[in-house]
């Protein structure tokens, strides 16, 4: 039995094999694997930066909604327009960017909306805290209101919206629409979106 063994493992073996031809293969893979370490290493950033991304697109969109509800709720609470935010026409406004943040914020929407007149309403302000997620980030909550003469409710546009700085600067937009008669709230439409 013993005899059959060893005959069976002299077969196993490769007839023309060469006592450097592992060292051959090894060194071979060796080149191979160095030569693809930069690619992984790349493939590896590029990963990593995809995720911090996405990771920054989830948070801004969840600031948007958030701003969205707070200002929704104002306008609930207010029966239309908030009182103390400032006019969209307001002198105080143009020394701020919040005019033309909620103007980009719009163009996220592919819209174009003017918020530069008496019937709008902003708050605005611009993070400056350098521990925050948010350093340096603008959170802006607009609502205006148009009348239209052939019906009888009024039409208000909603809108929050928060833009980040930094090299994952992301926007994100929530905007709703809706039309108050009486003591009657309907939505029209929703709508949200990042950049």
């Amino acid at each position: 039995m013993k005899s059959s063994l060893s005959a069976d493992h002299d077969k196993s073996l490769p007839s023309q094999a060469q006592p450097g031809f592992a060292l051959v293969m090894v060194l071979f893979l060796s080149v191979i694997i160095i030569t693809m370490i930069p690619m992984m290493l790349n493939f590896n950033r590029e990963s990593v930066t995809n995720v911090q991304r996405d990771q920054s697109r989830a948070l801004v969109s969840e600031y948007a909604r958030q701003v969205f509800m707070t200002t929704h709720a104002q306008m609930l609470m207010n029966g239309g327009l908030p009182v103390g935010w400032s006019q969209g026409n307001d002198a105080a406004l143009a020394t701020t960017s919040a005019i033309e943040d909620l103007g980009n914020c719009s163009g996220f929407l592919d819209l174009t909306e003017s918020w530069n007149k008496a019937d709008a309403r902003v708050s605005w302000m611009e993070i400056d805290n350098a521990t925050s997620q948010l350093n340096d980030s603008k959170i802006i909550a607009g609502i205006y209101r148009t009348s239209y003469d052939s019906v009888p409710y009024e039409h208000y546009v909603v809108m929050g919206c928060v833009i980040t700085a930094g090299r994952l600067s992301q926007g994100a937009v929530m905007r709703g629409e809706y039309a108050i008669t009486g003591q009657q709230v309907v939505m029209l439409s929703l709508r949200s979106e990042t950049s």
